[in-house]
């Protein structure tokens, strides 16, 4: 008398295909913007961003971003390096523009102080007042 369950015998093959899709889903997990990856078809990419099924890269060939499905990534090249923060946030006087990117767009506001490592500003129309974390910071309105 069973329980109702069938004993499943695995091959190894099996298994081992399976770890190693699982390893390359969590090399895949761990891309930041600016790791060099190669494709399956051996082409050579910049890492942007994640998206559900496809990811944004740019080409090393021709310096275009393309949309390229998931599935084709096949490995890191070259971990990039850590994030640069630009420190001319510091040099910001009350009542300066300056602006943050937002993809392909730019942000434009007013500063006002830096409290507790963020960067107090207001909306350019005076209508909203903003919290705005230093790492999205890109550069005083003058320099562009």
């Amino acid at each position: 008398m069973g329980n109702g369950f069938e004993e499943l015998e695995i091959s190894g093959d099996v298994l081992e295909a399976h770890r190693v899709r699982l390893a390359k889903d969590r090399e895949f997990d761990s891309l930041k913007e600016g790791d060099r990856i190669q494709l399956k078809s051996g082409e050579i990419f910049i890492f942007q961003n994640h998206k559900r099924k496809n990811f944004s890269a740019i080409s090393e060939t021709n310096d275009r971003l393309y949309n390229i499905p998931n599935s084709l990534f096949e490995k890191i090249m070259e971990k990039a390096g850590p994030k640069q923060i630009d420190q001319g946030y510091k040099t910001l006087s009350p009542g300066e523009l300056f602006c943050i990117k937002k993809g392909k767009d730019f942000i434009i506001y007013k500063f006002k102080e830096i409290s507790k490592g963020r960067i107090q500003a207001v909306s350019v129309d005076g209508k909203m007042n903003w919290t705005i974390d230093i790492g999205l910071y890109h550069a005083k309105v003058s320099e562009l």
